[in-house]
């Protein structure tokens, strides 16, 4: 079976593009560097851009029997403009789901977002496949609008699986948890244990494997699924998991909501007090039902990523200083 897999440079696309080729597929990745090797692709193709020729698409999918795409502008609030996540996420969906509805005869599997259904709230908040979709900014709009393009070009043909990860940790991830990873390396208390707000996280081994089953699920066409870990985790135990990993004591520690809000006010950062204390859990398991298994406990998963990262970390001090 040969699957097309873009963004496969990418944390998410490189994790899907290993996955496959243990599994026996033949991986073509799409890339805007081709000349340049990628460990799991036994082909590398030109990713056209958003406004290329239909033939460069049709050129991209020659022999391709499924389509995994992960490319696009990553969320960076205040960073991408709209355009660009316009032509990132949603022209150059259609047209890659255009060419492969005429030339691919298996599915075409996107990875979108938790957030193209809802952002972390205060208030705690449980979503689930049939909460109505409320994209939160630019980015979350961009990922909607691009399902919605997908589910126009397909029409009634289910040949389409969407799925919506929450954020995703694994070796060599990216945004918060990256950020959070770091502070967590750092030896000072954290007044983080009183903060209450849930939020489900998905490893990227997990949703390497749900991308996979997603191309052959009986059940999953022409469906969009919330894929996640079991059980949700609060900041404060992800940063208790981080330290244990590094063999840190926790140093978590109480503080009332109101004063950590106002302490974050006073210095101007009044809208990282969201990022930090919202919460979005994702409740059921439509997915689950369809026969693909999630991570159960991510605490231990979080626990051991820290700790591969801390050893590999420690050994290249050590290389540095020899």
């Amino acid at each position: 079976m040969k699957v097309l897999v873009t963004g496969a440079r990418g944390f998410i696309g490189s994790s899907i593009a290993a996955r496959l080729s243990s599994s026996g597929h033949s991986v073509v990745a799409a890339s805007r560097r081709p000349d340049e090797p990628i460990e799991a692709a036994t082909d590398i193709r030109a990713l056209p851009n958003p406004d290329a020729e239909t033939d460069c698409f049709n050129r991209l999918l020659d022999g391709v029997d499924h389509v995994v795409h992960c490319a696009g502008a990553a969320h960076d609030p205040g960073g991408t403009t709209r355009n660009i996540l316009r032509q990132s996420n949603v022209v150059l969906t259609s047209r890659l789901a255009e060419a492969a509805r005429r030339s691919v005869p298996g599915r075409f599997v996107y990875l979108s977002s938790i957030r193209a259904v809802a952002a972390p709230s205060l208030e705690a908040r449980e979503i689930d496949d049939d909460t109505t979709p409320s994209p939160g900014d630019d980015y979350a709009r961009s990922k909607l609008d691009a399902e919605n393009g997908i589910g126009s070009v397909y029409g009634e043909d289910r040949r389409f699986v969407i799925l919506r990860p929450p954020p995703v940790y694994g070796p060599g991830m990216k945004g918060a948890l990256r950020q959070a990873m770091r502070l967590a390396s750092l030896p000072i208390p954290l007044p983080l244990a009183g903060i209450s707000g849930r939020n489900t996280l998905v490893s990227v081994a997990a949703l390497a494997r749900a991308a996979e089953y997603a191309l052959l699920a009986a059940d999953a066409g022409g469906r969009r699924f919330l894929v996640g870990d079991r059980e949700p985790v609060t900041i404060g135990e992800i940063m208790a998991s981080f330290r244990a990993g590094m063999n840190r004591t926790a140093l978590i520690f109480p503080v009332p909501d109101i004063v950590l809000r106002a302490v974050l006010a006073s210095l101007g950062l009044s809208t990282i007090w969201t990022r930090v204390a919202g919460s979005i859990v994702i409740k059921g398991a439509r997915f689950e039902e369809t026969g693909w298994s999630p991570d159960t406990n991510p605490l231990l998963a979080l626990r051991a990523l820290a700790a591969a990262a801390s050893g590999h970390a420690a050994t290249r001090n050590a290389n540095d200083r020899s």
